[in-house]
């Protein structure tokens, strides 16, 4: 695991011990679940898994991946309260650059204002904005690192690297080749040679790649229809994207959800 993904733990679960409260971190603006963190990737408590154990978790991967991210559009760039399908309150701190979000702490569950959820810590809206506050102070200076894949760390040019932590956040908006070569003052001719050089593949490419690696997260995470997948992950014809799927993957999307979700249920 990066550093910064054990210092995003440990800070989370200190936070934990100090405060009871849980504190989980979403990757990006669809909220899936990022494993690189070892504990603060899923809620873990007595509560959450009884309501898993006997409904099942589809009504909690909704939640995560559907319903919290039309709600980050709609609220961007304040926290806000929301409740999840258990019943439970949780505080949606969100982190981002502009529009664009590198990741959501989920704090909580919390047992609402007027109820009595048992194992939950009351809600008490007074510690609202402390609490987001310190979640900020604490993890803004990380966000920007979260982002980051493991293939921007390798590159040693400079122009290429900053393209590549660019391309986390902006993928999905198809960047032409000509904008992104323009940001670091180079020739397209120069830039399409340079890129190729420094990451082994085209940048349409290694576009595509991140697409679809997103894509994949979300047929196992969310409860998106494949053409809703497709739209997110910035493939505006699903025939196309289903097509690039099979070949990158060696299954279809309908293929690979049927068989994660056969495991799961």
């Amino acid at each position: 695991m990066e550093k910064v993904f054990t210092q995003l733990d440990q800070l989370l679960m200190n936070l934990h011990r100090l405060t009871g409260c849980g504190f989980v971190w979403k990757r990006s603006r669809s909220c899936l679940s990022d494993h690189r963190l070892q504990f603060c990737n899923i809620h873990r408590c007595s509560f959450c898994d009884h309501f898993k154990e006997t409904h099942g978790i589809r009504q909690c991967l909704h939640h995560d991946t559907g319903i919290i991210p039309r709600h980050l559009l709609c609220n961007m760039p304040n926290a806000f309260e929301l409740i999840c399908p258990a019943g439970a309150l949780e505080l949606i701190v969100p982190f981002a650059d502009g529009d664009n979000i590198y990741g959501v702490i989920l704090a909580g569950p919390f047992s609402p204002p007027g109820k009595n959820l048992p194992g939950l810590p009351p809600w008490n809206t007074g510690n609202k904005s402390a609490l987001i506050q310190l979640l900020r102070h604490l993890v803004e200076p990380l966000a920007p690192a979260l982002a980051r894949r493991n293939s921007v760390l390798k590159v040693k040019d400079p122009r290429i690297k900053l393209i590549l932590e660019y391309l986390e956040l902006h993928f999905r908006e198809n960047p032409e080749l000509s904008t992104l070569a323009g940001m670091v003052f180079l020739s397209t001719s120069r830039f399409s040679h340079l890129f190729r050089q420094e990451c082994g593949m085209y940048l349409s490419a290694y576009i595509n790649q991140l697409k679809l690696a997103e894509a994949l997260e979300l047929l196992r995470e969310s409860s998106n229809s494949i053409a809703e997948v497709a739209h997110l992950c910035g493939f505006p014809d699903p025939n196309h994207f289903s097509t690039l799927f099979k070949k990158r993957y060696g299954k279809t999307p309908r293929q690979i959800r049927k068989e994660w979700h056969s495991e799961l249920y």
